[in-house]
Formats: structure tokens, sequence, C-alpha cells
């Protein structure tokens, strides 16, 4: 049976047929030749013998190819010490398998020992030719033979090594964007647990000033306060499935956004600029981040009464800002704008936050790279 239906076999089973095939191409001569010292006797069983030598071998060739090869060449040289007197050959088909085994091995050491043996085998084969003076068309093909087989052996190992190496980077790149992904649904948790849980404190902290006069403003700010626990738990819990549906918050949702916030208190959120336009909803998403980040900000800790918020869209790229009227001295980027600085630089924009007579943040974002 092969390791998968209708997929590869066994390496047990490709090593047998190995040696089957060769066993088969060794031995073909004996059967459709005639020995021409003694054509009646025919070939003898010590002849035959070292074709064992030259196939059996190969079926620990995967193993133990130095040794294989060896006894693999041994058996050739007493398959011609006979010659003429032997079967003619043509084609040295065990040492090729077993020369191509070495020269696909992983071990370097085998590699360089494999190496060591072809250089030997092609000065034998040149020797041979000028002491004995044999074709020397057939020593130059098996001279040509060898070096083309070790040359597509080690062609296939560097392919193989090649694919290996190409999967574990695959595998190592799927690593590091697990960790990506877990270090932007952190921040993402950060961002709507943040940005929920302000809303809702300061609803509840000017509910109870409006008990005494204006009740309906209290019940709707108490009302509020509960529509906003809903809406984050139904954002944490579409952030838990998130990757599933592919759905991200968007430009589309930054005026939901602004409305949210404006609803939040005393304080009044406008979106005095909305372009809406074709952008990648990575980008999208970082754009509602930015402005969910720093609505948040300003609903916290802006002395401001005002924050207007704008969008705009120029080819692929977003710029969103939010500006606060509350008369901020110095800049001071907490973990949440930070978060954000990296998330916009990594993608090739850029983030800034300023001071003037207020605080500003900006960020301009493109496609991910």
């Amino acid at each position: 049976m092969s390791d998968k239906r209708f997929g590869r076999p066994p390496e047990w089973a490709v090593d047998a047929g190995t040696v089957l095939a060769v066993l088969i191409a060794h031995a073909l001569p004996f059967l459709v030749t005639t020995r021409t010292a003694a054509p009646e006797a025919g070939w003898t069983p010590a002849q035959y013998l070292p074709v064992l030598l030259i196939s059996v071998p190969l079926y620990w060739r995967r193993r133990y190819p130095l040794v294989v090869l060896s006894l693999v060449l041994l058996g050739s040289g007493l398959y011609l010490i006979p010659d003429p007197d032997t079967a003619p050959q043509p084609i040295a088909y065990g040492v090729l398998v077993a020369l191509y085994s070495v020269a696909e091995d992983r071990r370097a050491a085998v590699r360089r020992g494999g190496l060591a043996i072809l250089v030997a085998a092609m000065l034998i084969q040149v020797v041979d030719v000028v002491l004995h003076q044999p074709s020397l068309e057939t020593a130059s093909r098996s001279i040509l033979l060898l070096v083309a087989v070790w040359f597509l052996g080690r062609a296939v190992a560097g392919r193989r090594e090649l694919t290996e190496r190409e999967r574990e980077e695959r595998k190592r790149e799927a690593g590091r964007a697990a960790v990506r992904e877990r270090e932007r649904i952190a921040r993402d948790m950060h961002d709507i647990l943040g940005h929920t849980v302000s809303l809702m404190v300061v609803q509840a902290e000017s509910g109870p000033l409006a008990v005494e006069n204006n009740p309906a403003r209290a019940v709707a700010a108490f009302d509020a306060i509960a529509d906003t626990g809903r809406t984050a738990m139904d954002q944490v819990r579409s952030l838990v499935n998130l990757w599933q549906s592919g759905e991200l918050p968007g430009l589309v949702d930054i005026p939901n956004l602004v409305k949210s916030a404006h609803e939040a208190g005393a304080k009044e959120a406008r979106l005095v600029v909305f372009e809406d336009g074709v952008v990648s909803a990575q980008a999208g998403a970082v754009a509602h981040r930015v402005v969910q980040e720093a609505l948040t900000n300003f609903l916290r800790h802006s002395e401001g009464s005002v924050a207007e918020v704008a969008v705009r869209v120029a080819g692929r790229r977003v710029t969103v800002s939010v500006d606060d009227n509350g008369g901020a001295e110095k800049v001071v980027e907490g973990n949440g704008l930070r978060n954000l600085r990296d998330r916009v630089e990594s993608g090739g924009g850029e983030f800034r936050v300023a001071s003037h007579g207020g605080f500003s943040v900006t960020a301009e974002i493109g496609e991910p790279s």
C-alpha cells in the first residue's frame, strides 16, 4: 500500500523496485547474448554472481550510501575481471543508481566520500584507456554518465533543500503572523474597552447631576450607559470571531463613533469633514481606531468642551484628524497613542500629535505593504 491513497509509494517499495530493475538490466545480457569463449557451455553461475552484488545492496542505498556504492563498484569490478569472457554491459546501471544516492544525501561527509570515489572512477577509466586502449567512445560515455548522474543527484537534493527551507520559512512566517494577530487583537480590545468604558464613566458621572434638575436627561444618561455596555459586549464578542467573518470597523463606522461620543455627556463631538472612499479594510480599521482613541482621550482627559473630527480620502490614502479646544500645553502620549503610532507607521503611514491651544491627533494611512 502507498503512504496515501493514490499518493507516493513507500520507500521500501521504491527500493525493492530499484533492485529488481537493476537486477533485470544486468542479467538481461546473459539471456540475449552467447558466450563466445564457450558457446556450448554457456554462461557459468560464477559469472552471474557479481550481478547480485551490483543490484541487491541498492535496497539499503538510502541508509548506507557510501557502503552500497563501494559494494556495487566491487561487484562491477568482479563482473569485468573475465572480460572479454563476460556478457557485454554498455551501461553500469547499479553504479549510476548508487552514485545518485550518494550525491543526493544530506550529509556533507557522505558527499565528499562519494565525490572522491567519483574522481577515482574517472581516473581509472582514463588509465584504462591509456594502458589497454579500449573504445574511447565507451570510456567517454561512462565518464559523462557518472558526472551527469552526480550533478542530477545534487540538483534534486538542492531542490529538496530549497523546498524544505521555504516550508520552514512559511512556518516561521505563520508564527510571526500569529504573534502580530494577537498583538492586533490586544490593541483592538484595549481600544474597544477603553473607549466604551470611558463613555460609560462620563455618562454615569453626568447622570446624578441631572437627577434633580432634569430627570429626563438622567434617565437618558442611564439608558445610554446600558446601550454603551451592550455595544461593548457586542464588539468584544465580534472581536473573538473577528477574522472568521473578516468584517472590520472602518470609515463608514466613524460617524456613529462621533455620535456616541457626542451623546456621552456635556462635551460635544462634531464630524466636520467626512469623505468616504475606497480604501482597504485594514486602512479603514486603523483610521477608525485612531478616531476612537482620540475621542476617548478627549472624553477622559481633555479640559476642552468641543472635539472636531475630519476624515479625508485621497486616492488609496485616508487622513483622519481629531482636534479639541482643551488648551493643552504639552504633548503626552499614553500607551494607546503609542500603539497607534506603531500601527500607523508600520503600514507606511504618518502619525502626529500636537498642542496648539488644544490637542490634535492626525494620522495619514496608506495601503498596507
